[in-house]
C-alpha cells in the first residue's frame, strides 16, 4: 500500500511539472507570437506628409526588422480617425488636432513644416501671382492666362488642410473658396496625389500642392513676387505652410516611439531639408 501511494505521489508530481511546462511554453509562444504581430504596423493620413515619411521610414528600417505600410492619403481626418479606432499606429496630419479630439486621449507631436505652392500646367507662361489675382481666380472672375488660354481652377475639398492655410493667410479667400464649393464652381479632388496627376495632365490648370514640387508637367509660381521656399518659409516672407504632425495614443508602441525620436535626430532632420521642410525641435 504504502508503495502505490509513494508511486502515485511520484507520477502526480511528474504530471504537475509536465502541465506547468507545457503551461511555460504555451505563455512563451503567446508571446512571441505578439513580439511577431507588433513587427507589422500601419502609419496614415495626409498626403502632405507622405512623401517625406517614406523617406524617412527608408532610413530609419535600414537598421529595423519591421513591415510598415503606409497607404495613399486617407487625410488628416481618416489619419484622427484611424488612430482613434486602433486601426492606425501612427496617424499623419497637416492640422492641429481640435480640442475635442485632444479630449478623446489623442496626442499631437509637431516635427516640421512644408510650404505650399501655387503651381499651375507648363503651358502657363506666368512666373508670378498675387493674393489679389488669386481671390480673382477662384472667385471666376480672373479666366485667362497672359496669352489668352483659359484657367482651368482645381481645389480640394473644404476640409482639407491646405484650404485651412489659404483661409487663414489670403484676405477674402475664405469667402471666395466657400462660394464656389457650394455652387460647384471647380472639379474638388479628394486625394492631393489625383490633383496632382490631374494638374501634369493640364496644361493651363492651377492647383495648391505640397512643397517640394516633385510633379513632372508642371510649373510653380511666386507668390507676391516670392519664391516658395524652405528659406522663404523659414525668414517669414512666404506665408503659405503647413506644420506636419504625428498622431498616436498613449501608451504608444516603443517601435513607433523609436521611429518618432528618429526624426527628430540629426539624421532625420537631414532627411527633412532636403525634402524642402523646416525640422521642429520636440
Amino acid at each position: 500500500m504504502l508503495v502505490f501511494f509513494v508511486g502515485f505521489l511520484f507520477l502526480l508530481v511528474v504530471s504537475t511539472g509536465i502541465i506547468a511546462g507545457c503551461s511555460s511554453q504555451l505563455q512563451q509562444e503567446n508571446q512571441i507570437s505578439v513580439e511577431q504581430k507588433r513587427q507589422e504596423f500601419t502609419i496614415a493620413g495626409s498626403g502632405s506628409n507622405i512623401a517625406v515619411t517614406k523617406k524617412l521610414l527608408g532610413a530609419f528600417k535600414e537598421k529595423q526588422k519591421m513591415n510598415i505600410e503606409i497607404p495613399d492619403s486617407i487625410g488628416s481626418g481618416g489619419a484622427i480617425s484611424g488612430v482613434a479606432k486602433g486601426s492606425v499606429d501612427l496617424g499623419l496630419t497637416s492640422r492641429a488636432l481640435t480640442e475635442a479630439e485632444k479630449a478623446g486621449g489623442l496626442k499631437e507631436i509637431p516635427y516640421a513644416r512644408s510650404g505650399l505652392i501655387v503651381a499651375v500646367g507648363s503651358a502657363v507662361p506666368d512666373h508670378n501671382v498675387s493674393y489679389e489675382d488669386l481671390v480673382g481666380i477662384y472667385q471666376g472672375n480672373k479666366t485667362i492666362w497672359s496669352n489668352g488660354m483659359p484657367i482651368i481652377v482645381f481645389v480640394m475639398y473644404e476640409k482639407d488642410s491646405t484650404n485651412e492655410v489659404l483661409m487663414r493667410e489670403i484676405p477674402g479667400f475664405k469667402e471666395v473658396l466657400l462660394d464656389s464649393l457650394r455652387n460647384n464652381r471647380w472639379q474638388v479632388f479628394y486625394n492631393q496625389q489625383a490633383q496632382e496627376q490631374a494638374l501634369a495632365k493640364t496644361p493651363n490648370a492651377i492647383a495648391f500642392i505640397n512643397m517640394p514640387a516633385a510633379v513632372e508637367g508642371i510649373k510653380v509660381l511666386h507668390v507676391n513676387g516670392v519664391m516658395p521656399s524652405r528659406e522663404n518659409v523659414l525668414n517669414g516672407s512666404y506665408k503659405l505652410y503647413k506644420t506636419l504632425n504625428y498622431v498616436h495614443r498613449e501608451p504608444i508602441d516603443p517601435q513607433m516611439s523609436a521611429f518618432i525620436d528618429f526624426t527628430f535626430s540629426q539624421r532625420g532632420k537631414e532627411i527633412l531639408i532636403d525634402n524642402e521642410c523646416i525640422p521642429l525641435n520636440k
